[in-house]
């Protein structure tokens, strides 16, 4: 972003510089052309055809003359994420530019929630106390439940009673 008051121009400029500009290009329009050479950056207001009157972004006083001094400026990375750019003359925001506005095409990375693990304290079964607590617990849970079912629900009775005993523990 900045306030360049440049005009770019109708001219195309290789990959940075559409058609679609107006005026002619003056030393500030030099310099953003630079500017967006150096740093891989296009200037998508100028990259779609638009009406004279969807060009122009700023009215001298007196109505003696209209330019296209605001631009919006992307990476050329991006040159798919924008879909279209104009202006609103016709806006009342009191003021003599008129907004430019740029239509954006933007998928959003999924960022996924990662469960951390419970990590139990194993130098804590090293105590006497507490490794006899821990037993007692898994013997409790496990008192009589362990001889009925199929393999599958012995399995998850013993995982459960164990991890509930190591959470306790």
């Amino acid at each position: 972003m900045g306030d360049w008051n440049a005009v770019v121009g109708e001219s195309k400029e290789e990959r940075y510089v559409g058609h679609y500009g107006s005026g002619i290009r003056n030393a500030h329009g030099e310099k953003l052309v630079e500017f967006c050479q150096r740093w891989n950056l296009y200037i998508a207001s100028t990259w779609f055809c638009q009406d004279k009157h969807r060009r122009y972004t700023w009215t001298s006083p007196g109505e003696n003359g209209r330019y296209q001094i605001d631009y919006v400026v992307a990476k050329w990375r991006f040159w798919n994420g924008i879909s279209n750019a104009k202006t609103y003359p016709g806006a009342d925001i009191n003021s003599d530019h008129n907004p430019v506005v740029a239509t954006l095409r933007i998928e959003l990375k999924k960022v996924l929630k990662v469960q951390r693990k419970k990590v139990w304290n194993i130098d804590k079964l090293t105590d006497d106390i507490t490794a006899t607590e821990y037993q007692g617990e898994v013997n409790i849970a496990l008192d009589g439940s362990w001889e009925t079912g199929d393999w599958n629900d012995r399995w998850e009775r013993f995982k459960d009673s164990v991890t509930h005993a190591a959470n306790k523990a």
